[in-house]
C-alpha cells in the first residue's frame, strides 16, 4: 500500500484544479477523495486505524460537529470546483425581481432588487425622495452635489 492509499500527506500533493495543497485519502469504503491538509472545525471526515490502514470516516448526523480531529472536503473549498461554485450560488443573495447574483453593496445595504429590476412602485418612490432632497438642497451651497435624475 502506498503513503498515499494509507492516509498520510504527501508534501507535493495538489489539486489538479486549483493547484493547493491537498491530502488523498481513502474512506472507510474504499473511496480515494481529497482532503484539506489542515483540521477543520467544520470538518467531516475523521481518520480511522483499520486493519486495512488509516482509512477516514465520514461523520454525519449526530456525530457532528466533530468531536475530534477532523478535516473538510476539498471540493467544498476549491476555488475551481463545481460544489463551491454551487455552494457559492445557494448562499448568494438574490435579486427579486430577475433572479440574477445582486451586487454585494446592495445586499449589504439590504436591497432585494437591482436598481433597474425594482416594481414599478419602488422605483417611484426612489425617484420621489431624490426630487425631494433635491429640492431640499440650497442652491448657493457648493458643498452639495447635484444628484443626476
Amino acid at each position: 500500500m502506498t503513503a498515499a492509499a494509507a492516509g498520510a500527506l504527501t508534501p507535493d500533493a495538489t489539486c489538479p484544479r486549483c493547484g493547493e495543497p491537498v491530502r488523498w485519502v481513502m474512506t472507510v469504503g474504499g473511496r480515494r477523495i481529497p482532503l484539506n491538509p489542515d483540521p477543520h472545525e467544520a470538518g467531516t471526515y475523521a481518520p480511522r486505524d483499520t486493519r486495512d490502514g488509516r482509512r477516514y470516516e465520514s461523520l454525519t448526523g449526530g456525530q457532528l460537529p466533530a468531536q475530534e480531529t477532523a478535516y473538510r472536503r476539498h471540493d467544498l473549498t476549491c476555488s475551481k470546483s463545481r460544489e463551491a461554485a454551487r455552494v457559492r450560488s445557494i448562499t448568494t443573495p438574490r435579486c427579486r425581481g430577475c433572479g440574477h447574483a445582486l451586487d454585494e453593496v446592495l445586499a449589504a445595504g439590504g436591497d432585494l432588487y437591482h436598481p433597474t429590476c425594482a416594481p414599478s412602485d419602488v422605483r417611484e418612490h426612489v425617484v420621489r425622495a431624490a426630487r425631494e432632497a433635491a429640492a431640499a438642497r440650497t442652491p448657493d451651497d457648493p458643498e452639495q452635489e447635484a444628484l443626476p435624475l
